[in-house]
């Protein structure tokens, strides 16, 4: 029984790191197009007031983009270096579900076995719903 409960917290935690990720993915990109709509839009106000011959112009272009390329690297950097290990994603879901670890550990107490739940005046109902209450979870 104990197996196939850990091939799913397996495939649950799979899960939770894929989406964990594609939402800081999602982040960083979002934070970046911002900041370019925001120099695009800083620019394009100064660009009108101050009027510039053909060098201003080149200049403000040469710094639009310089800025997407500063987003863009700051994106891949971010990225680069996200981790999402095993101790992250477990200090990720420990805050999120704190009395998660206290149901494992209460559930990994007892084996699967039906003897050795015996052995300690356990019923394997006992244990079957400890199994099933962390795997909800």
């Amino acid at each position: 029984m104990a197996s196939p409960t850990l091939e799913n917290l397996r495939q649950t935690l799979s899960t939770l790191r894929r989406r964990r990720s594609r939402l800081y993915v999602l982040q960083q990109v979002s934070l970046a197009v911002i900041a370019v709509v925001a120099l695009v839009l800083l620019l394009s106000g100064l660009e009108a007031w101050w009027q510039p011959s053909r060098g201003g112009d080149i200049a403000l272009f040469s710094i639009l983009v310089a800025g997407v390329a500063a987003a863009i690297w700051h994106v891949l950097f971010r990225v680069g270096r996200m981790q999402s290990d095993d101790q992250f994603m477990a200090q990720y879901v420990e805050g999120r579900i704190p009395d998660l670890e206290q149901r494992l550990l209460t559930s990994l107490e007892f084996n699967s076995d039906a003897l050795d739940a015996d052995m300690r005046g356990v019923s394997p109902q006992f244990v079957r719903q400890l199994w099933a209450d962390a795997e909800i979870h």
